[in-house]
């Protein structure tokens, strides 16, 4: 299982977001099977002639990104998906903060998302803690 801390570092670490680190962040926050992990998320064309996005875990479950109720959304990658994933996790008032704080330190638009995501589990990790 990935801990809000293994994927702080592994999103400081990266210099762009990528799915890989959307599907890892996914796995963190709203797999329903606790001790799962991330293994890929791919594109793959469906019996049905159409493609997605699947998740592969480590219980070896596919899960059809179209299919799961919280889509894997471009976490990493886009400000809107960001922002949504920050309002889910920690809530409307604080996803502003969140936000900000993530414009505050980017020295570049593109990383916006990418250090949202890294604020969003701060957020989240400091909540857990004071529990």
């Amino acid at each position: 299982m990935t801990t809000p801390t293994d994927l702080i570092e592994r999103l400081e670490g990266a210099s762009v977001g990528s799915r890989e680190l959307d599907g890892r962040i996914w796995m963190a926050l709203f797999d329903p099977e606790p001790g799962n992990y991330f293994v890929s998320l791919e594109m793959e064309m469906w019996p049905s002639g159409v493609p997605g996005e699947v998740l592969s875990t480590s219980s070896g479950q596919a899960l059809a990104d179209t299919l799961k109720p919280i889509p894997v959304g471009k976490f990493t990658t886009s400000l809107d998906a960001a922002l949504a994933l920050a309002e889910r996790v920690v809530g409307a008032s604080e996803a502003v903060f969140v936000i900000w704080q993530a414009c505050v330190d980017a020295k570049k638009p593109n990383e916006i998302p990418r250090l949202a995501c890294i604020a969003i589990l701060k957020a989240l990790r400091a909540s857990e803690q004071s529990k």
